[in-house]
């Protein structure tokens, strides 16, 4: 993942390894497909990142994917936090999207995401600028993505990831949650689960 921020950005990893199954959002060959991930970005993952920088996009980068068909919706949802993780148990993601998140970025992903391996980057447009407060030990990035497609795609895009073993900030297995399926749900209850 990049984050810009006030001329500058802050690359976590280079593409460790690539799966269909993480984020930021997922597809599928089902017409009605839906996914969330809620991330934890530790504060040694943040580069040069300080207090109240000014962030204006994240970008994400994938492997390779068909082009994208019909139209989606996602939204993007950040937060400083104090968490390191989010435990070992469920994540209850309508709580957690109320609980201080700031939606920076909402629109159809489509035109963003090319076939050919590349960053996917997201200008926040729902906010100018999202102001980094590291105020009260909130030194980590909190990001909550969820997507819905409405049209069958012919394949799942293969994103890139980062791991512990890739960038040795990470130290947690429950720093990321997700789900995705055909279905709204158990939608709310972030597992690392499909369906």
């Amino acid at each position: 993942m990049l984050l810009w921020s006030s001329a500058q950005y802050t690359q976590i990893g280079s593409g460790g390894f690539s799966n269909t199954n993480f984020g930021p959002l997922r597809t599928d060959t089902s017409a009605n497909y839906y996914s969330r991930f809620a991330m934890i970005y530790p504060a040694a993952t943040l580069g040069d990142l300080t207090h109240g920088d000014q962030l204006a996009a994240l970008a994400f980068s994938h492997n390779s994917f068909d082009t994208m068909r019909g139209t989606g919706q996602l939204k993007i949802y950040l937060k400083s936090t104090s968490q390191s993780d989010f435990g070992t148990g469920a994540l209850n993601w309508l709580a957690e999207a109320r609980n201080g998140m700031t939606l920076v970025y909402s629109g159809d992903p489509n035109g963003l995401i090319n076939p050919s391996p590349s960053d996917v980057l997201f200008k926040f447009n729902q906010v100018n600028q999202y102001t980094w407060d590291t105020s009260g030990n909130a030194i980590n990035l909190e990001v909550l993505v969820e997507y819905q497609q409405t049209t069958k795609q012919d394949g799942y895009i293969d994103w890139f990831c980062e791991n512990s073993s890739t960038v040795s900030g990470f130290v947690s297995p429950n720093e990321n949650k997700y789900r995705y399926g055909s279905s709204v749900a158990g939608l709310d209850s972030l597992t690392n689960f499909s369906s």
